[in-house]
């Protein structure tokens, strides 16, 4: 019965093996998957500028701003997009993505003639699951400021704030513009407050004299 068992076990650990090397063959072939698409999407958005650059566009003065604009915008569409998935580039820390992220928004979304700053700390370690949750939700929060509150104001401040403690997030934007309006709350807010539930938590908008506050808090696992 000895040599049997030995057999069982041995034929056991072989098949774990192979199974442990189809799972690493796979998430290679994964990670090889998404190196093409950056590689083959940056060329793409390459194409484009030098397509804008090269078109005769340029000949007039409002052909040339048309095509700066229109690269000025690739290029941030990009950046919001690399933050949020890595579309062209492979994904750095948080805290970075959040700073790319928020300031790509303010001026893609902004008007060229406003001046919006921006602030944002963040404190502790965001749980890596949680991570695509902020993410996006601060995109939400931060492109619902500046097309809602700052609408057509000159001057204007967005203030960011990621706090992590204990496995528990919360997520702050705050702005100094007009104030939450009736499409504020539309789509993208039930989106966030749809993710922030499947994690137990809430997202919330509130409005004091001064600021509008949209806030998302996820509790720590229990």
């Amino acid at each position: 019965m000895k040599p049997l068992s030995f057999a069982r076990s041995a034929t056991g650990q072989a098949c774990l093996v192979e199974h442990r090397c189809a799972e690493a063959d796979r998430a290679e072939l994964v990670l090889l998957a998404f190196r093409l698409l950056r590689h083959q999407t940056k060329n793409a958005l390459q194409r484009i500028i030098a397509e804008c650059a090269q078109a005769g566009l340029r000949r007039t003065a409002a052909g040339a701003a048309l095509a700066d604009d229109v690269q000025r915008r690739i290029i941030l569409s990009a950046q919001i997009s690399d933050a949020l998935f890595g579309l062209t580039a492979e994904p750095a820390t948080i805290e970075r993505r959040l700073h790319s992220l928020v300031n790509a928004t303010v001026e893609l979304l902004g008007d060229g003639t406003q001046m919006i700053s921006t602030e944002i700390e963040v404190i502790g370690c965001c749980p890596d699951p949680l991570v695509p949750v902020v993410l996006h939700a601060a995109h939400e929060m931060v492109g619902n400021a500046v097309l809602h509150g700052m609408h057509v104001r000159l001057l204007g401040k967005v203030l960011v704030s990621l706090i992590s403690v204990d496995g528990a997030v919360s997520l702050q934007v705050r702005d100094d513009g007009w104030g939450p309006g009736a499409a504020t709350i539309g789509e993208g807010h039930a989106i966030i407050a749809s993710l922030a539930r499947q994690h137990g938590g809430t997202v919330s908008l509130a409005r004091t004299a001064e600021w509008t506050l949209a806030m998302m808090s996820i509790p720590a696992p229990a």
